[in-house]
């Protein structure tokens, strides 16, 4: 059985549909901490407009929780009306659970390609399995189909 992925019902699918045509980059410096690599608060630059705006901030991989935690907290301080998160792999090593959990950030959305262990998850963290996704890839696989469709996005209504 093949999944697609219903725009309407997806979180961050959901999330898009409340965002505006706007786009803003975010640059951090990196320092070293005694116990974690952070991203220093005072380093942070954000070209572009986020004040009344809801933000999406997205990343590959969080590992200390540094760097979003304070992107999170510089959007908000510039005017961010909402933050929301999503990353493909949670680390969450370190402090990242007390720095994300603490951060004035809606919802931080993962997938579970990296094991979360029940003490390292609180009530604003939502993981997503791609057990489906690679599920479809290896059967598309088997059958000498393209697993390009599997990032098509099918309106189901």
């Amino acid at each position: 059985m093949r999944t697609s992925i219903h725009r309407k019902s997806h979180p961050i699918l959901r999330w898009a549909s409340l965002a505006v045509a706007a786009f803003v980059v975010a640059n951090s410096a990196l320092a070293q901490d005694n116990d974690d690599c952070l991203m220093c608060h005072e380093d942070q630059d954000l070209v572009g407009e986020v004040d009344g705006k809801n933000c999406l901030l997205a990343d590959d991989m969080v590992d200390t929780g540094g760097t979003l935690a304070n992107a999170v907290h510089a959007l908000k301080e510039r005017g961010a009306k909402q933050v929301y998160a999503c990353a493909t792999h949670a680390l969450l090593s370190g402090k990242a659970m007390e720095r994300l959990s603490s951060a004035p950030l809606e919802e931080f959305v993962v997938t579970n390609t990296i094991h979360v262990p029940e003490d390292r998850r609180w009530d604003r963290l939502t993981i997503l399995s791609v057990a489906g996704l690679l599920a479809n890839a290896v059967e598309y696989i088997h059958s000498n189909e393209s697993v390009s469709q599997l990032f098509e996005f099918r309106d189901n209504d």
